[in-house]
């Protein structure tokens, strides 16, 4: 770790991150914003079905 320290020194940077929101939100806020995201972790079968190959034939 000494090696990262001497090429990453400390400085006073401002992140932009989400780092303030950490423990930010109630139970009830984490939950509602839990329910309203469920629908990304759904896979859309339709979506990912395998296409038919396509023949493909060499010109002459």
């Amino acid at each position: 770790m000494p090696n990262i320290k001497k090429q990453y020194p400390a400085d006073d940077r401002a992140f932009d991150d989400l780092d303030s929101l950490i423990g930010a939100w109630s139970s009830k806020e984490a939950a509602q914003f839990a329910a309203a995201t469920a629908p990304f972790a759904q896979i859309e079968p339709g979506l990912w079905r395998v296409e038919p190959a396509v023949k493909r034939t060499r010109a002459k």
